[in-house]
């Protein structure tokens, strides 16, 4: 079910990625990645007006390729698979019924905000997966080991949060799942 769910998605978001018209900041976004490939550092060598870590994802990822543009969108028609797979992983899981997993999925890889943001080189695709990653281990029923969950929940919304600062708006929600 989950080679479905991926080739399904793959199938409209990584064309979307691929053709979709260029949008005004990805320039900018795949400079950074450049840049910081180079040894220049996001602040001090060059304007940057996000949170560090999409240029630290986004360049090691473009490198083998020469900074092409198509890896670039790749990267984030993956990650926007991803984020579906997660998405697929969990509805079924809570609700018993992959059918209902699928339905989701679909809804979302269809919905015009995913296709329109999630796969342009910009921080949505990346914070977003990285935020569900979070969310998803930290929500576990894992009783045996806790810390480890909670060690890995927070260094990824640490992570989401190094990417777009806005996803901070989000700790009150990782505090009350704590204390749960």
């Amino acid at each position: 079910m989950y080679v479905a769910v991926v080739l399904l998605q793959a199938a409209v978001l990584v064309p979307m990625a691929a053709y979709r018209l260029m949008d005004a900041d990805e320039g900018f976004y795949a400079y950074a990645a450049k840049a910081v490939m180079h040894g220049q550092l996001p602040y001090r060598d060059f304007l940057y007006t996000q949170m560090p870590a999409l240029p630290y994802v986004y360049g090691p990822f473009s490198a083998p390729w020469g900074f092409s543009w198509y890896a670039a969108r790749f990267l984030s028609g993956a990650l926007a698979v991803a984020v579906g797979v997660l998405l697929f992983r969990h509805i079924a899981r809570r609700l018993g019924e992959p059918a209902l997993g699928a339905v989701a999925v679909g809804l979302y890889a269809l919905n015009g905000l995913t296709l329109g943001w999630f796969t342009v080189v910009k921080t949505y695709s990346l914070s977003t997966a990285l935020l569900l990653g979070a969310y998803l281990v930290a929500e576990r029923d894992d009783s045996s080991r806790p810390y480890v969950r909670w060690l890995l929940g927070g260094l990824l919304f640490g992570l989401a949060i190094d990417t777009r600062l806005i996803f901070a708006a989000a700790a009150p929600a990782f505090l009350l799942m704590a204390h749960r």
